[in-house]
This record gives structure tokens, sequence and C-alpha cells, in this order.
């Protein structure tokens, strides 16, 4: 049907409240410290130094960070985490610093917008993938999917990607108002012990408690 006035003056003033968004995030190369900080300070140096340097490679070339994603979705861990929620994100999404959740469209074709793209999505992936694989590795035994549905909570969580059902629906809305309402939400969550105490199982929970160890 026929959009009201008042609808499409909503609807593009939306659209300038995203694209003002994509447009903040031209090269911006702040993952490492945005969304990864939690994991950048808990994990080994050398491991943090080799997603840095796949990320900048992403940012300088797509070819690159499309071979980074295939080698993510083709390890062996790849299916018990995506039956477990793990967030991987895809570069074809147009998803970045903006919390991961911005399709630049036309915007895109300012310079050091996808780029940045990019890099973030190749950044957080790969700590996500990584992390929830050594917290696998680590189990004793074969983790069942309940334990790997809590790693990956703690896991999404700790790179800026919660999803709690109470919030998820009102996201979209959020996103286009707010600059990284996920990622706001995660850090909360994470502030609050969450991981912890609404894990399902008590694997779950010590892994969760591992994490903040560390």
């Amino acid at each position: 049907g026929r959009v009201s006035r008042t609808g499409k003056v909503i609807e593009a003033t939306k659209q300038l409240l995203r694209d003002t968004k994509v447009i903040k995030t031209a090269f911006d190369l702040s993952a490492v410290f945005t969304q990864g900080g939690f994991r950048v300070f808990g994990q080994n140096p050398s491991r943090t130094k080799a997603q840095i340097g796949h990320m900048l490679r992403a940012f300088a070339k797509a070819s690159t960070a499309r071979e980074i994603e295939a080698k993510l979705r083709a390890r062996p861990g790849y299916e018990i985490g995506r039956l477990a929620g793990l967030e991987l994100t895809s570069i074809d999404e147009g998803l970045g610093p903006g919390e991961e959740a911005l399709r630049a469209g036309l915007l895109s074709k300012i310079p050091g917008v996808d780029a940045s793209n990019r890099a973030f999505t190749t950044f957080l992936n790969l700590q996500r993938a990584q992390t929830f694989d050594a917290m696998m590795q680590a189990y004793p035994g074969t983790p069942t999917i309940e334990v790997a549905r809590d790693a990956a909570h703690m896991v999404n969580t700790m790179t800026g990607r919660s999803k709690i059902k109470a919030t998820e629906r009102h996201m979209s809305t959020a996103g286009t108002v707010f600059w990284a309402p996920r990622l706001n939400q995660s850090k909360a969550l994470l502030l609050s012990g969450q991981p912890i105490w609404s894990a399902k199982t008590p694997e779950g929970r010590r892994m969760a408690v591992k994490q903040y160890a560390k």
C-alpha cells in the first residue's frame, strides 16, 4: 500500500541517522579496544598480535578478509559453534564499528567505510572463534550442546554481541537511534556477571568464571 507522508518522514529520519553512523565508521580500527577489549587483556599477547595483523590485512584488501572468513567457517569447531549460537558475522553484511550492525549501501563508497567494516568483522570473528575453540578444547571430554551454548554466550558477550530475549526485538530500532546498543548491553551484562549466573550448566558457569579470572 501507499506510505503516508508521516511514514516517509519517519523513514527518512531513520535513514539519516543510519547514514551519519556509517560515515563515522570510516577509517575506524578501534575494535581491538572496544568490542574486543575484554579478551585482548585476557589472552596470549601473541594471539592478539596475530589477530591485529589479520585485521590490518583485511582492512587493506577485501579478498583477504573473505579468505579469513572462509577459513573460520571451514575450521573443525565451526559447526558446534553455529549450533551453540556463536556470532560470526559476514563482511558482506556490511557490519562494522557502529555495533557491527550497519548496512552501508551507497555510503560504502566513501573511502574507509568498507575497509573499517572488514577490519572490525575480521578481528572480532577471529576473537570469537579462537576463544570459543579454546574453551571447547579445554573441556574434559566431549562438551554437550548446552555447555557449548553457555560458552558461546560468554564469548558473544565478551565481544559485544550479546543476545537476550528481553531486548532482542528492540535492537533494530535502538540501533537506529543509539550508537552500538548491543555493545553497551554486553558491557552491562559483563559488569553484572550475567554470563556466570545465567549459565544453564555447572560446566558453563565454571568456564565463564575462568574467563573473568584471566
